[in-house]
Order: C-alpha cells, then sequence, then structure tokens
C-alpha cells in the first residue's frame, strides 16, 4: 500500500511536469517525488520549506528550470491536500447519515460535529486562500518580487561574497513561475482527470494502511471514520517541524480518542504502526535516492 501511494503520486507528478512541457520518465519522477518527500519530511514547516529545496534537485537533476520544478511539486502537493479533504468530507458526511461509524466506534455526535465543523473550516479556508491568490495573482506577483527582492539583499549584505540578484532577474523567475502554474489551468480534462485521479488512489492507499494497521492490532476501526479524520495531517503540517513530525501522530490519536472507544494507548500503537510503514520507511528510501540523484546527476 505504500508503495502504491508513492508509485501513484509519482506518475502524477510526471504528468504534471508533461502539462507544463516538460518531459520526465517514469522512473525519474517517481525517484524525484521520493526525494522531495524526503525534502519535506526533514525541512521545518514541511512542504513549505521542503519545495524550494526539492525544485532545486529537480533543476539539478533533469531537464526542468528551477521555477518549473518548483511549480510542478507545489501543484502536486496542493492537489493532494484539495482530494484529502474532499475524502473528508465524505468521511464526515457518511458519519452523518450513519448511526454507527463501524467497529470500535460509538455514536458521538458532539464529537462528529466539531470533526464536520473542523474539515469544512479547512476546506473553506483553502479553496479561500486558493481563489483570492488566483484573482489577484498579478498584485501577488509584484508583491511577491519586492519581498524577494528584499530577502535577497538583506542576505547580500549578511554574506558579502553572495551578489543579490537585480530586480529584472527576481521579476523573470516569478513569471516564469506563474507561468508554469498558467499552463496547468490550460491541461485538458483527460490531463486533469489523469492527475486527480492518480491522487485519489493514493490517498486511498494510505487509508488503507492506516485502516490495515488497525486491525494488526487487534482493534478494527470504520473507514469512515479513518476517512474522516485524516485530514487533520493537513493542520499538523503547518507546525513549524519536519514533515509534521510528531503533530500528525498526536493529532490523528486526539481525534480517534474522542470519536472512538479505543484507548489511546491502542490508537497510538495503530499509528505509529501507520506512519512508521507509509511516512518514515519513505523517509530512508528518500534519503538514499537524494544522495544517488545528487552523487550521480548533473545540472542541464
Amino acid at each position: 500500500m505504500a508503495l502504491a501511494t508513492i508509485t501513484a503520486r509519482g506518475i502524477g507528478l510526471r504528468i504534471v511536469f508533461e502539462i507544463m512541457g516538460t518531459s520526465v520518465s517514469t522512473v525519474q519522477s517517481i525517484a524525484l517525488y521520493v526525494a522531495s518527500a524526503f525534502l519535506n519530511d526533514v525541512t521545518p514547516s514541511g512542504q513549505a520549506g521542503g519545495a524550494p529545496t526539492s525544485a532545486l534537485l529537480v533543476a539539478y537533476t533533469g531537464d526542468a528550470r528551477y521555477e518549473i520544478g518548483l511549480a510542478a511539486i507545489f501543484a502536486l502537493s496542493l492537489l493532494a491536500n484539495l482530494v484529502m479533504l474532499a475524502f473528508g468530507l465524505a468521511g464526515v458526511g457518511f458519519l452523518a447519515l450513519t448511526a454507527t461509524a463501524g467497529p470500535g466506534t460509538e455514536a458521538a455526535g458532539p464529537s462528529y460535529g466539531l470533526l464536520a465543523a473542523t474539515t469544512v473550516g479547512l476546506v473553506a479556508l483553502i479553496v479561500g486562500r486558493i481563489a483570492t491568490v488566483w484573482r489577484y495573482r498579478s498584485t501577488v506577483t509584484e508583491g511577491l518580487v519586492e519581498s524577494l527582492l528584499r530577502a535577497s539583499r538583506a542576505v547580500g549584505r549578511v554574506v558579502p561574497p553572495l551578489d543579490a540578484p537585480g530586480r529584472s532577474a527576481i521579476a523573470t523567475r516569478v513569471e516564469r513561475f506563474r507561468d508554469a502554474l498558467d499552463r496547468l489551468g490550460r491541461a485538458t480534462p483527460r490531463e486533469a482527470a489523469a492527475v486527480l485521479v492518480l491522487v485519489a488512489i493514493a490517498h486511498g492507499a494510505s487509508i488503507a494502511a492506516l485502516w490495515v494497521a488497525f486491525r494488526a492490532v487487534g482493534e478494527p476501526v470504520g473507514l469512515a471514520v479513518l476517512i474522516a479524520v485524516v485530514p487533520t495531517a493537513v493542520v499538523a503540517a503547518i507546525a513549524p517541524v519536519p514533515g509534521g513530525a510528531g503533530g500528525t501522530e498526536l493529532a490523528l490519536i486526539a481525534l480517534l480518542t474522542v470519536t472512538t472507544s479505543l484507548e489511546a494507548a491502542t490508537i497510538g500503537a495503530a499509528v505509529v504502526l501507520w506512519r512508521a510503514v507509509t511516512h518514515w520507511l519513505r523517509t530512508l528510501l528518500g534519503g538514499v535516492l537524494t544522495a544517488g540523484l545528487v552523487a550521480f546527476g548533473r545540472r542541464r
């Protein structure tokens, strides 16, 4: 199941690159995805800190410019989060329509109500932010150029050997990033559907792994509950810790404790087992692949 998640997201990354006009092999895209996931896992603030570093790796080992790599990784991560929240909404809706949520659960109306409110709030917040940024993307672009210009000048003053890039150079790179995202908006329905299906398969496989983990500890939990609570990982990933480490586990344990009749120790064992298989093994593999890509890759 963990392998299915990695493979599906890796192929999805390849399609995103193709939409942006860059050809990447399936094997290379899977390796780049695992390596980028590793960088997200070891970088503070998760995706916010790991994406820029991952884009450097893409530019170093492939034919894509830095801005294209950053846009592709950012887009895939965003789609993955949106699909996860969509799954969460579906899970919450199912719980609201059924009297029981499955094995190991209780009819905890207030808890499910809070869960539903949290999930809907996350969806509204993320979709609202995306819509606002897209509508005012020209203004956002200008503000980003100014912010990066000030930051580069500050770094140049602290580290004299580094020459701060000028406004035109920064504006060109930001424009390339925006153009790459614009290309995604012009994807064909078939391309868009393929990426969404692959991301959904990846998330479904991750949920299935969590379901199996609970059965492995002898306390099965209904799929609907798991589907509904996993989006809390989005909140945990905002915390300034590598890959949401610790925060994701604690958030899942807390929510499952109030939405099921299981003890926290049992939930913790299943969650740790799930994270070990789907997260930490991937991190280990990603570290090896990152070292290999850096050692044997070449700048194009």
